[in-house]
C-alpha cells in the first residue's frame, strides 16, 4: 500500500481523530447497554434504539479500524533546507494549463495532513500533499511543470510562485516567474 506522508500535526491529528472514535464507541457502548436494560422483554428484540446503537458501533468500529490503517502508512516528513523547492506549508501559486489558451492561476497551501480541507483561518484553500495536485508540486521548483491524473484526465500545471511559511512570517512578497 502507498505510504501517507504527514508532517508532525498531521500525524497528531491521527490521533486526535482516534481518541474522538474511542470517546464515541464508549458513549455509544453506555447507550447501547442503557436502551437494552431499559427495554421490556428479552432487551434486544424489536428495539430500534438498540438496533441503532449498534449500527452507530459498527460504523465507528470501521472508522477506527480505517484510521489504524492509515497510521501504520503513515510517514513523518520534515521540512527541507532547500528553500528553493515547494514544501509543506508554502503558500503555492501554480497555473492549471487546460488547454493551449485556457489556463487557471490557483493559489492553495501544501499542507500535511489526511483529508479534505477548505480553507485555514487566512482564507487560503489547503491541499493535501497527498492530494494529485500536492504530489505533483511537492519537491518542485518555481517555473516547473508538472502533470497529475484523476481518473484518465491529465492536468498540467506550472508553478509561479510560492511563499515558505518562514517568508510569511518575516513579511517576504513571493516570488514569480512571471
Amino acid at each position: 500500500m502507498e505510504e501517507i506522508l504527514v508532517d508532525e500535526n498531521g500525524y497528531k491529528q491521527f490521533f486526535e481523530e482516534l481518541k474522538r472514535l474511542e470517546d464515541l464507541s464508549r458513549s455509544n457502548s453506555a447507550l447501547g447497554s442503557e436502551v437494552y436494560k431499559d427495554a421490556v422483554g428479552d432487551g434486544w428484540h424489536d428495539n430500534f434504539a438498540f438496533d441503532e446503537a449498534n449500527m452507530q458501533e459498527r460504523m465507528i468500529l470501521g472508522q477506527l479500524r480505517e484510521c489504524y490503517l492509515k497510521l501504520e502508512r503513515a510517514e513523518i516528513v520534515e521540512k527541507h533546507d532547500d528553500d528553493t523547492l515547494v514544501d509543506v506549508n508554502d503558500i503555492v501559486t501554480v497555473d492549471m494549463i487546460f488547454g493551449p489558451d485556457d489556463s487557471e492561476e490557483l493559489e492553495f497551501k501544501l499542507v500535511g495532513s489526511v483529508g479534505a480541507h477548505t480553507s485555514d483561518k487566512s482564507g487560503i484553500q489547503e491541499v493535501s500533499i497527498n492530494s494529485p495536485l500536492g504530489k505533483s508540486v511537492y519537491h518542485k521548483k518555481v517555473g516547473e511543470k508538472a502533470s497529475y491524473k484523476v481518473e484518465s484526465r491529465v492536468f498540467n500545471v506550472e508553478i509561479i510562485s510560492k511563499i515558505s511559511e518562514k517568508e510569511l512570517e518575516s513579511g517576504i512578497q513571493r516570488k514569480k516567474t512571471r
